[in-house]
């Protein structure tokens, strides 16, 4: 992802444009320059602005923060490189909700972009949360509080035990647990008895099953005359009678559990 230019409606920009150009781009401004302003700009562009957020004693909440100081809805616009196409970006004022109206379409077609929400911009073009996003990349005015961040203690921790950032050591080994208790959990839990016993009964299946059958088969293909015909028949029917018998025992010889 590149950008290519911002124009911006917020706080003490009025239709300010800023097109960055190749590598690293700095601002430098004197105090109340707007430096601050572009950088809360670019994040509120990707992640909205959170109409919850309440004013605190010595803390204004963005959404009146950043309201334009000429009185216009607070608006702007992106134009940027993803995955070698430029689109743009686009949020502003719907009804009393700052921010509240988004589009993404392909710049030169004016199509919108397959997958690209207002709840989504942020996490899918820059690969991270809101929250993570604002205590890494995110450079403002020094006003961020010092509180717990779950995803970004998470992505650390993973890049420390698995050096990558999106491969955690604790889940990879949480689902190796799960997959290992799924094959074999004890002796008679697990896929693995399971198919043991299957197995198993297979065995005695074949194991107690008198050779008369195949006797009788054989008989009737060598021979096959009326008396043979009923002779073999007789003779299965005996084989079904004895394995109904022969069966149970078996399994019960070899310790294997048999319906």
């Amino acid at each position: 992802m590149k950008i290519k230019s911002m124009t911006a409606t917020f706080g003490g920009l009025e239709r300010a444009r800023l097109e960055p150009g190749p590598g690293l781009t700095l601002i430098h401004a004197p105090n109340e320059g707007g430096k601050s302003t572009w950088a809360a700009f670019w994040r509120a562009m990707l992640y909205g602005i959170d109409t919850r957020d309440r004013d605190k004693k010595g803390y204004l909440a963005d959404k009146n923060r950043y309201q334009p100081w000429s009185g216009a809805p607070m608006e702007g616009e992106v134009v940027l490189d993803y995955e070698g196409r430029d689109i743009t970006i686009r949020r502003g004022p719907r009804g009393n909700t700052p921010f509240g109206a988004f589009s993404a379409v392909f710049t030169g077609t004016q199509e919108p972009v397959p997958g690209l929400t207002a709840s989504n911009c942020g996490e899918l073009l820059t690969g991270v949360g809101a929250e993570v996003f604002t205590r890494s990349a995110f450079l403002g005015d020094g006003n961020l509080s010092l509180t717990t961040a779950p995803e970004l203690e998470r992505r650390i921790a993973a890049l420390v035990t698995s050096g990558e950032e999106d491969v955690s050591f604790s889940q990879a080994m949480g689902r190796l647990k799960d997959w290992k208790n799924r094959r074999q959990v004890n002796r008679s839990v697990g896929d693995i008895p399971r198919l043991e016993g299957e197995l198993a009964r297979v065995a005695v299946i074949f194991t107690a099953l008198p050779t008369a059958s195949l006797l009788a088969a054989f008989t009737i293909q060598y021979d096959p005359s009326r008396d043979s015909q009923f002779e073999a028949a007789a003779t299965v029917l005996l084989s079904t009678l004895l394995s109904a018998f022969t069966i149970p025992l078996w399994a019960a010889v070899l310790g294997v559990c048999y319906p």
